[in-house]
């Protein structure tokens, strides 16, 4: 189709998402450092999304054909594009098998949703204030304030050493296909 994404381009996309990817995991290495581990945390996060966008332009590459603009569209667009690469990230990690141990596709699934939205939520309640009303209480919200040291920092950890882990299976497979 005419307003798909070219082959020829796909290469250049990978490229500068792997850029971009680089960039987030450096900043929430610094943040992590300086033990600002929910921002951290949420710069994982936003890396998570873009590896889906470049499993997605490397599948394409991968079989030489064009990348549909729609299906780019709703990856990266849409009013729940987020939650969507949230999914297609952790849909690939065996960390919910591991964890909850998954018996059943539905089961799979309504923990890999939880699991983004979850995510989703980290992201958001970093960066954001909100007037929020909990049970009866309507009260600030904002987790920085809200969660305990200890559960920051192990929330941190876990997701910048899986970032940096698929990230580098990621450049693995890129230089393979190349």
């Amino acid at each position: 189709m005419p307003n798909d994404i070219p082959k020829n381009k796909l290469g250049e996309g990978i490229k500068l998402i792997f850029q971009n990817i680089q960039l987030l995991l450096e900043s929430a290495k610094l943040l992590y450092e300086n033990k600002k581990f929910l921002l951290s945390s949420s710069l994982s996060i936003f890396a998570f999304e873009e590896m889906t966008k470049a499993e997605f332009l490397m599948e394409h590459h991968k079989k030489r054909e064009d990348a549909s603009r729609d299906a780019w569209h709703t990856l990266t667009k849409n009013r729940k594009a987020h939650i969507k690469k949230l999914i297609g990230y952790i849909s690939k990690e065996e960390v919910y098998k591991k964890d909850f141990g998954v018996k059943g596709e539905t089961r799979k699934q309504k923990i890999i949703d939880d699991m983004a939205k979850y995510y989703q939520a980290i992201k958001l309640h970093v960066f954001y204030v909100n007037w929020k009303k909990v049970n009866t209480c309507e009260n600030w919200q904002w987790f920085p304030k809200t969660w305990p040291p200890y559960y920051k920092k192990q929330i941190a950890t876990s997701l910048l050493e899986n970032a940096k882990r698929r990230f580098q299976d990621l450049e693995t497979q890129q230089s393979l296909q190349s």
